[in-house]
């Protein structure tokens, strides 16, 4: 019987012996566990994301799809709101409800837009249909800020009513035209002045052709008025002390009054608009600034002007020109704190101004309600004249200058069409002024012949070159 081959154990195994001659000292590999090894000499383990991205990359190479749109509700909040602004500012003005289809999209739209929505409110056509709307939707009430309403004889005390409600309004602005022509009086109904009283955040008023009375003045210096910091009225019978009672920021004349004393000295903002601006207004007016001005008390406040002054001719009954009058106050204001000029003209100037700079001056936006040909090399002198007085302008805005003989709609898109060699040859008026902007301080030259259409210049510093944009508004039907 054939002996029995000698049985081979493992180092392990207690009948193991290193003297057995079928043992090899080298012990096989298989045998070691891998958890025994230092965690440094392990093999890392296999990235399968990495695998899987990478089939996902061949996959869509292989099988391009196409990009699926951005829809409404994969943007953030911002460009939702931003959507939703625009909308509204297209809509049909002549509406007095805003439409709620786009609340019934889901709840994060409503949420979102419901604020911005009734924000501000318009009151046309069916004054009362609308204001029954408002007082049965109360839950609005608290986004309203910002209200236009017309008051008769009829439906003042309603709406009054349903207007005290809304008692986070900022700004109300009101026409009382048709109050007045059916009682045949010009002073501020009791009903209205109650209303200011029950609207503690009210800060603007605007009244239109409503002016400040002796009984509304009263209440506008007790204690149950609004501390409104901006007035717009008709200044025609304005009572002067009372302007310098109240602590206004701003304020707007429809009508420079005959006795102008106007209070420069604590307003941030002044804007007149007087249809009959005659000479005895215009001296009152440069003695009142004058007064202020060399008040020592208290430096001024006047950051903002906004003037648009007619003056005829007494003689011939035409529009004459203001350049006296604008050469004067600008001395006036030289020390003025004033950084934004905003002036209408009737007639163009036709005088080169001479001095008198106001360094303060950054903005400044000039109108002609005339054709102001830019072709015609008195004007551009005299407007270059004209902005030499304000050596450190930033920005500057020529509105309803022409450019060209029929200045149209489509003479902007014309010019921004032409490259720069037919532009310097079909307009160099043009091209001239953009070369004597060019050694000021401008940055932003916009020059517009409509609320629709404007060209407009910038740079990034003063003294780099002027980068052109047109700007055309495309209204949506």
């Amino acid at each position: 019987m054939a002996a029995a081959a000698a049985q081979v154990f493992s180092p392990a195994s207690p009948r193991y012996s290193p003297a057995s001659p079928c043992f090899s000292p080298v012990t096989p590999t298989f045998w070691i566990d891998e958890m025994e090894l230092a965690p440094s000499a392990r093999p890392p383990p296999r990235d399968k994301s990495k695998d899987y991205a990478e089939y996902k990359r061949r996959a869509r190479a292989k099988h391009p799809k196409e990009t699926r749109p951005l829809t409404l509700l994969r943007l953030p909040d911002e460009l939702i709101l931003r959507v939703f602004e625009l909308l509204w500012n297209d809509y049909d003005e002549d509406c007095n409800v805003p439409p709620v289809e786009p609340l019934c999209i889901n709840k994060r739209i409503h949420a979102l837009i419901r604020p911005l929505w009734f924000r501000t409110l318009t009151v046309r056509d069916m004054p009362d249909q609308f204001m029954t709307w408002l007082l049965r939707h109360q839950s609005i009430h608290q986004y309203v800020q910002d209200m236009t309403i017309e008051l008769d004889i009829n439906s003042i005390h309603m709406h009054c009513l349903v207007t005290s409600h809304l008692h986070n309004l900022h700004t109300l602005r009101v026409d009382l035209s048709e109050y007045f022509a059916a009682i045949e009086d010009d002073e501020v109904p009791p009903a209205f002045i109650k209303l200011l009283s029950e609207l503690p955040l009210l800060r603007h008023v605007d009244l239109g052709s409503a002016s400040i009375d002796s009984n509304f003045a009263f209440f506008l210096l007790s204690d149950k008025a609004p501390p409104l910091q901006h007035i717009t009225c008709f200044g025609e019978a304005i009572d002067n002390d009372v302007l310098a009672a109240l602590e206004i920021r701003s304020l707007k004349l429809q009508s420079v009054p005959d006795n102008v004393v106007l209070p420069f000295l604590d307003l941030e903002r002044l804007s007149l608009t007087s249809h009959h601006f005659n000479k005895d207004t215009y001296e009152k007016l440069l003695k009142s600034v004058k007064n202020e001005t060399d008040r020592g008390e208290k430096p001024l406040k006047l950051r903002r002007l906004e003037l648009d002054l007619h003056y005829k001719d007494p003689a011939t009954g035409k529009q004459s020109s203001l350049d006296t009058f604008y050469d004067h106050l600008l001395w006036t204001l030289r020390k003025s704190p004033l950084y934004t000029l905003d002036i209408t003209l009737r007639e163009p100037f036709s005088t080169t101004f001479k001095g008198y700079a106001l360094p303060s001056v950054r903005g400044l936006c000039l109108s002609v309600d005339v054709d102001l040909s830019l072709q015609n090399k008195d004007h551009l002198s005299v407007l270059g004249s004209f902005l030499r007085l304000f050596p450190n302008l930033t920005h500057l805005k020529l509105h309803k200058v022409r450019i060209s003989l029929g200045f149209l709609r489509n003479t902007l898109t014309q010019y921004a069409k032409l490259d720069a060699a037919d532009r310097a040859l079909r307009y160099p008026h043009v091209a001239t002024l953009l070369v004597f902007l060019q050694g000021t301080q401008v940055v932003d030259f916009c020059l517009a012949s409509n609320a629709d259409d404007e060209i407009r210049w910038t740079r990034r510093t003063a003294e780099g070159p002027f980068e052109m944009e047109l700007w055309t508004c495309v209204k949506i039907l």
